[in-house]
């Protein structure tokens, strides 16, 4: 088994989402190597263009720490519910030498519920005969009995 130059720890590693609204997540690296390397973040899994690292890259000396902040904003119609992803730290250096390290995102429900009539506008004499359309634009499921 290689050995690990690298040590990797989440800040918070578990924590509640709002969809559409960013969080932040900080990422420390500890380079254990011999040698100055630079390190990138990404989290497997999730749409990089929901994913901002800053800074991109960050060099280290031996045994120097640093840290890296991740935002990570999802959409607004992203699944209510607790998911598992990966964190991955890896070397610019050597593609081969990275580290996973867990995060969890516990996605709050958002309930969205739009209304319309179909047709929008009718003309009449005296009766009319309308549908109500309805559209779940929030993130969990709606049980809705119109009355």
């Amino acid at each position: 088994m290689p050995v690990r130059t690298l040590q990797v720890e989440l800040h918070p590693a578990e924590l509640p989402v709002v969809a559409g609204q960013p969080v932040v997540v900080r990422v420390d690296i500890l380079n254990t190597s011999t040698v100055i390397d630079a390190y990138r973040v990404r989290i497997l899994g999730l749409d990089p263009a929901w994913v901002e690292t800053d800074p991109a890259s960050l060099s280290l000396f031996p045994g120097a720490t640093g840290s890296v902040t991740a935002i990570v904003t999802l959409p607004d119609r992203f699944a209510a519910g607790t998911h598992r992803f990966s964190v991955q730290v890896y070397s610019e250096r050597d593609d081969a030498e990275y580290q996973l390290v867990d995060l969890r995102l516990h996605v709050g429900e958002v309930e969205r519920l739009d209304a319309r009539l179909e047709p929008p506008v009718m003309t009449v004499s005296r009766r009319a005969r309308f549908g109500l359309v309805l559209t779940n634009n929030g993130n969990a499921e709606v049980a809705v009995r119109p009355e």
